[in-house]
Order: structure tokens, then C-alpha cells, then sequence
């Protein structure tokens, strides 16, 4: 869009300039109409997406994603699930999906992802992971975590937000590594 606006002199900052610019300009009129459309549609998508994550808690591991699934978690998870407090990331959805009948694969995605809110891996996840597994090498307690967990850890750190999981794994990382918070799924049942 700023191409549009190449002729004018300085780029449009605010609402007004854009009035100021079609009495200068008429013959832009149409394309600050689009754009001024844009802006509020693209307003409106952000808020609906602030309003649908503002709610979440839990990153969501494969483990509980498995017996939320199977039904074999109390219903208080479910409610939870339903008003958008669990979410999911990539590393999930690869091992889910990769369990998943080619046939069913966009299906089980699309269902997933209108399921949870999706929450980004971060940039700098790499290297979370690095510090992650270097203090739980110094406490000779590595082995637990796999590539995924890894990176749902990161995440979840990135996010700050509470790993839902059923592996023991996330237990240990917790007890080594201050700052991961986690809750087991079927704790006290």
C-alpha cells in the first residue's frame, strides 16, 4: 500500500492525514477507502484473536492431548479446554499428526487447531533448549526429555505458561530448572 502513497509527501501517519491527502489528491480517494477497510478489518481479526488468547494457561503436551482425547481426564479439563485456556504449539501437532491416517491428517490438524489456540515456537528457542538440557545434564537428569518436550519447555517459558502433560519427564525439568511451571493431567485422581 505504501507505494500508493509514494507521490504524497510524507506517508499518511493518522486518520486525518488521510483526509488531507484525498482534498490534495481525489484521484487516490478509492485506494485510501481499501486501505482505511483494511486497517479496521485488520483491527478487528487482532482483537478477536487478544480476546481469544488473553484466557490461555496451559501449553498442552502430547501426553495430556492423548487422554483428553481418549476422555480419560476429569471433566473440569474439558470445561477448561472449551473456554480456551489450553494451548497447543507446533511440536505437539507434529507428534500427534504423525500418528494421524493420511486421510484424516487435514482433517485432525483443522480440528485441532479450531480446538486450541495455537502458540508460536520462539525465535530463540534453540537456545532455551541448549540451557534446559545443559542444567539438567549437570544434575545427570537429560534423559527424560525428548526433541518435543524440548521445545514445548521453551515455549511454554516464552509464553509463561503451565506444561499440562502426563511425563515424568517435565516433572524432573521442573524440579532442576527454575521458571517451568507444570501440572500433571491426571494428578490427584
Amino acid at each position: 500500500m505504501a507505494a500508493l502513497f509514494a507521490m504524497a509527501s510524507p506517508l499518511p501517519q493518522t486518520l486525518g492525514d488521510f483526509g488531507g491527502l484525498y482534498r490534495t489528491r481525489p484521484e487516490l480517494a478509492g485506494y485510501i477507502a481499501i486501505y482505511i477497510a483494511f486497517l479496521g478489518t485488520a483491527l478487528a481479526e487482532l482483537l478477536v484473536l487478544a480476546r481469544r488468547y488473553a484466557s490461555v494457561r496451559y501449553l498442552i503436551d502430547t501426553s495430556a492431548l492423548v487422554r483428553i482425547l481418549r476422555r480419560q481426564v476429569d471433566e473440569s479439563w474439558h470445561e477448561q479446554e472449551t473456554h480456551g485456556m489450553v494451548a497447543i504449539c507446533d511440536p505437539v501437532l507434529t507428534e500427534v499428526l504423525t500418528i494421524a491416517r493420511a486421510t484424516e491428517y487435514e482433517r485432525v490438524r483443522k480440528s485441532l487447531l479450531d480446538a486450541y489456540p495455537w502458540v508460536p515456537v520462539p525465535d530463540r528457542a534453540w537456545d532455551t533448549v541448549h540451557s534446559v538440557q545443559s542444567r539438567l545434564a549437570a544434575k545427570s537428569e537429560h534423559h527424560g526429555l525428548s526433541v518435543a518436550d524440548h521445545l514445548v519447555v521453551a515455549t511454554a517459558l516464552h509464553h509463561h505458561l503451565t506444561i499440562l502433560h502426563e511425563d515424568a519427564g517435565f516433572g524432573t525439568a521442573a524440579a532442576v530448572v527454575s521458571g517451568i511451571q507444570q501440572q500433571p493431567i491426571l494428578a490427584g485422581e
